[in-house]
């Protein structure tokens, strides 16, 4: 008798196990979406920051330039953190100080490509010494060999350049809210002759799941006009 009862509220249990609706999958694929997002978009921010930095240390040990290394690795922590504290900017102050680090950047940048452009890269090092380079009176490195050429620095230049105008527009013009929001879709059915299973389909080409997703799409032009 008591095995009986016993069977009778498992197969009760079984008949009253509830599954995720299609709806509650729809959700929960929105949520995983909207992790998904936010993680991406910050290893992008966090790449960009780190190769701007890694190119601008290349370019010291190339040029020697120490207050190039000191200009440029500020301009791009500040870059990497533009508003340090969201309550005490307004949008137009914002907006400002988006406009004022571009600038620093294109001006920073092409100062330094003007300089290497004239006067080229040094053919020897400072104390004759082949395998011996030295960054001004602070910082020595042993080992370091000399550029190519001028080349190798325009080159290194157009990167950093690159690099901190993606980064700006990364962390001044991308609005979290509008790349992390994500809408739960509604799936319904138009044709009477689909299948009787169609009614319980919960994919959707925009959940994440089948790898087409786009994060974000930059148009720096534009965002350098406004």
């Amino acid at each position: 008798m008591e095995e009986m009862k016993e069977i009778e509220h498992i197969i009760r249990d079984y008949q009253q196990e509830r599954y995720p609706s299609p709806e509650e999958t729809r959700k929960n694929n929105a949520t995983i979406l909207y992790k998904r997002k936010k993680f991406f978009l910050g290893e992008l921010r966090h790449s960009f920051r780190f190769m701007g930095f890694l190119l601008i240390v290349i370019v010291y040990l190339r040029d020697l330039s120490t207050t190039g290394l000191v200009l440029r690795g500020f301009s791009q922590y500040t870059l990497s953190n533009p508003y340090p504290s969201l309550h005490l900017y307004t949008e137009e102050s914002k907006k400002g100080l988006s406009k004022f680090l571009l600038l620093t950047v294109i001006v920073l940048n092409g100062f330094y490509t003007l300089i290497h452009l004239v006067f080229g890269a040094y053919s020897s090092p400072p104390h004759g010494d082949k395998h011996f380079l030295h960054g001004s009176s602070t910082i020595e490195f042993i080992g370091e060999r000399v550029p190519f050429g001028r080349l190798e620095l325009l080159i290194l230049d157009v990167m950093i350049f690159f690099f901190q105008v993606v980064l700006h527009n990364l962390m001044c013009y991308v609005q979290d809210f509008e790349i992390l929001s994500v809408t739960v879709p509604h799936d319904s059915i138009s044709n009477p002759t689909q299948d009787i299973h169609s009614e319980w389909k919960v994919h959707n080409d925009c959940d994440g799941y089948n790898g087409d997703v786009v994060l974000l799409c930059l148009d720096i032009i534009s965002n350098i006009k406004v």
